[in-house]
């Protein structure tokens, strides 16, 4: 009988962590209890965490080294904003399925995996698929079914902290009426439940850099961006940068993330556009634009060190490339390992 390792993988789980500690070793138990006529892997990558994590992670790759793939980092991934950690997630998977489980979330049916495995492999009509699940609410010690709930319902999450209650509707619906109240105040703005979804409708008179730039982008062709009044448009929309950046909340990340990897690959792909390249007065433009959206952007830094330099403007490309360490060490733990002289002689990448 062939051996399972040396079978063609079939399943590779995907697994973020970054200082999960308090929940990172149930997460583990929910890959190793899974029963299966196939061979899987699971690929835990943790962003450089700073409590226990990478202990728990260590002791279950040790105790299932067949099943349990670690990548630990030393510096976090996540905060560059450049797409590097799903590069890294991308180059470790290699089955035929993926499935996905974040570290501070846990699977409970030893046959999950394989019960969808045997529904994909008879239905190749079906590209994915995907469970029921439950959120746990810590402060409440209650599990809170997700499908069960309208998008009313599911409201009461962000505005009344989980509390599925005739008292967390009222409180929803006062809320309602008091962020109604204060959005009349800025203008024209309605807050709508409409075709069972709840909506914002701006008025004409009323400006919200998001939409306004998310439109923006969506309604012009990337070559016009080359004409200078469309251009200064964009990075004039794009100056107030990221999406909410003080407000912490999970519903709204995937918004986040969307709205600055739109506009961060557009404004990488600008650099890059011949119309710009003995322009760089635009390029600086640019490269501070960015650098609006990501604090530690590599390419934004290399533009505008190597163009001040070029410029004689030796002290404030020095100055910029100092206090751009400066942060990277704050922020992240560790040095940023590339030079100045490096940084200000390098050629734009493509």
């Amino acid at each position: 009988m062939k051996e399972k390792d040396t079978e063609a993988l079939m399943v590779t789980v995907r697994c973020t962590a970054y200082n999960h500690e308090s929940y990172i070793q149930q997460c583990l138990e929910g890959f190793v209890i899974q029963k299966t006529n196939f061979r899987f892997e699971v690929i835990v990558h943790d962003d450089a965490s700073t409590d226990g994590t990478v202990t728990i992670i260590q002791e279950y790759a040790e105790k299932y080294p067949n099943i349990i793939k670690p990548i630990f980092e030393t510096e976090n991934q996540y905060s560059k904003r450049d797409g590097s950690l799903a590069r890294i997630m991308d180059e470790h998977t290699h089955g035929k399925y993926v499935a996905f489980c974040e570290g501070d979330d846990y699977w409970v049916d030893p046959l999950k995996l394989q019960k969808q495995v045997d529904f994909l492999e008879t239905h190749p009509e079906y590209g994915m698929v995907h469970t029921n699940f439950q959120y746990y609410i810590n402060r409440d010690n209650a599990f809170i079914d997700n499908f069960q709930y309208s998008p009313k319902d599911k409201l009461d999450i962000i505005l009344c902290e989980y509390k599925y209650e005739k008292s967390a509707r009222n409180n929803r619906n006062v809320s309602i009426r008091k962020l109604r109240v204060l959005l009349e105040k800025v203008g024209d703005i309605q807050v709508v439940f409409e075709n069972n979804f709840w909506k914002i409708i701006f008025g004409n008179e009323v400006f919200c850099d998001y939409v306004a730039a998310i439109q923006f982008i969506q309604d012009t062709s990337f070559d016009d961006f080359t004409k200078e009044a469309t251009l200064y448009r964009l990075l004039e929309l794009l100056v107030f940068g990221p999406l909410l950046p003080n407000t912490q909340a999970d519903w709204i990340d995937n918004f986040k993330s969307d709205y600055s990897d739109i506009t961060l690959d557009l404004l990488h792909s600008l650099l890059q556009k011949k119309e710009f390249e003995d322009k760089e007065d635009i390029q600086l433009l640019i490269a501070d634009t960015i650098f609006l959206h990501d604090i530690f952007n590599e390419e934004a830094l290399r533009v505008k060190c190597s163009i001040l330099y070029k410029k004689d403007k030796r002290s404030i490309a020095k100055s910029t490339y100092d206090n751009f360490c400066k942060q990277y060490k704050s922020l992240l733990g560790t040095d940023y390992k590339i030079s100045f002289s490096t940084i200000v002689t390098s050629k734009t990448t493509s």
